[in-house]
């Protein structure tokens, strides 16, 4: 015996697969917005590259070359630097951070007695 798939059933395959499409183009989209940043980042040190975001809110750093702990988080500057939202710090060679957006510059440190390489990406 042979089932027939109703109009109902290939109606809602259809819209499936249409929305598995539009999220597929949108998280590509999201994926590829935003900024990156390659750095060696001196040991004991914490640094931004200067380029200011005015609704910073999401960072991903990956640790290239390297030993130790890595941190970031957005780094703020009202005749003095601060750090509202603290650093998030991990042992892991990659790690992301999203957060309510803030006017911000991104900003990376590095706890550790070696220097090491990363590239951060943030949006």
């Amino acid at each position: 015996m042979v089932k027939h798939w109703s109009g109902n059933a290939r109606g809602l395959v259809a819209l499936t697969g249409a929305m598995l499409l539009t999220a597929l183009a949108i998280g590509t989209a999201t994926a590829q917005a935003g900024e990156n940043w390659y750095a060696r980042m001196p040991a004991k040190t914490w640094s931004t590259n200067g380029d200011y975001h005015a609704s910073l809110h999401y960072m991903y750093i990956e640790k290239r070359e390297g030993p130790g702990s890595m941190c970031m988080g957005p780094a703020t500057y009202n005749g003095s630097w601060s750090f509202p939202y603290g650093w998030d710090c991990s042992i892991y060679n990659a790690f992301g951070w999203e957060f309510g957006p803030i006017g911000a510059y991104p900003a990376v440190d590095n706890p550790n007695s070696q220097p090491f390489t990363f590239a951060l990406r943030y949006v």
